[in-house]
């Protein structure tokens, strides 16, 4: 992301542990430098197997998620996530360049809370994660 195009907004309330699953390197790079720039705890993985193992053991607040991966999409990982984690899961977010209200409704009923078309925003990225991880984390 070019630095002509960070966001200026104010550090957020509370480090929030988050995950970004993508296949696109670029991608992953990009968001992942935007939000440690703003103060986050970031893992990454670049398909949804890798990141589940990952979730599992990084318990994180979010998951950022592409819906088109290699080895598990971000559907099948959306369902395992919640089906470890229960209530305990984390807020899932669908990072998309499908911008379809088909697949809208398809997001929702996978179980993620919000989706972001790509490219994604960075002002609307930070700003979907403001409610995020309201409790401290123990």
């Amino acid at each position: 992301m070019p630095a002509d195009e960070a966001p200026t907004s104010s550090p957020p309330k509370r480090t929030l542990a988050i995950v970004v699953v993508d296949d696109d390197h670029d991608t992953v790079d990009s968001t992942s430098a935007l939000l440690r720039l703003h103060g986050h705890l970031v893992h990454t993985a670049n398909n949804g197997a890798d990141a589940l193992e990952l979730i599992k053991n990084a318990k994180p607040d979010a998951v950022l998620a592409d819906l088109r991966m290699p080895r598990m999409d971000g559907f099948e990982l959306a369902q395992q996530i919640l089906a470890h984690c229960g209530s305990a899961a984390p807020v899932l977010i669908a990072m998309t360049a499908i911008a379809e209200e088909l697949i809208a409704e398809r997001i929702a009923k996978a179980g993620f809370h919000l989706h972001l078309v790509k490219p994604v925003d960075p002002a609307k990225l930070l700003e979907s994660l403001d409610g995020v991880g309201k409790k401290p984390r123990g």
